[in-house]
C-alpha cells in the first residue's frame, strides 16, 4: 500500500492462492488516511514493478486514492493483468 499523497511504500506482502486460484493478501494495521495499491509480480527480480511482462493491477486505478476509516475493513477486488 502506498500512502498518498506522500507517494511512501507502507505495507508490502507476499499474494497467496486459495482453492478457486484467486490470489488474496491482506494488508493489516493501516492508519486512517489515503491509499492507493499496487499488486505486481517481478520476474526479472530488479525490484521495479509493472514492467512489460509482469501481472500488474492498481487499486482503484493508476491516477486515483481510495480512504480507509478509523474503522479500517475494507474487502477490495483487484483486477490484474499481464503488461505487453
Amino acid at each position: 500500500a502506498i500512502s498518498k499523497p506522500s507517494n511512501t511504500i507502507v505495507k508490502t506482502t507476499q499474494l497467496t492462492t486459495d482453492d478457486d486460484g484467486k490470489a488474496k493478501f491482506s494488508l493489516n494495521q493501516l492508519t486512517a488516511g489515503s491509499y492507493q495499491i499496487i499488486v505486481s509480480t517481478d520476474v526479472d527480480n530488479d525490484g521495479k514493478l509493472c514492467q512489460t511482462g509482469e501481472v500488474c493491477g492498481y487499486y482503484p486505478n493508476k491516477t486515483q486514492t481510495f480512504s480507509i476509516d478509523e474503522n479500517g475493513k475494507q474487502n477490495l477486488e483487484i483486477k490484474a493483468n499481464i503488461l505487453r
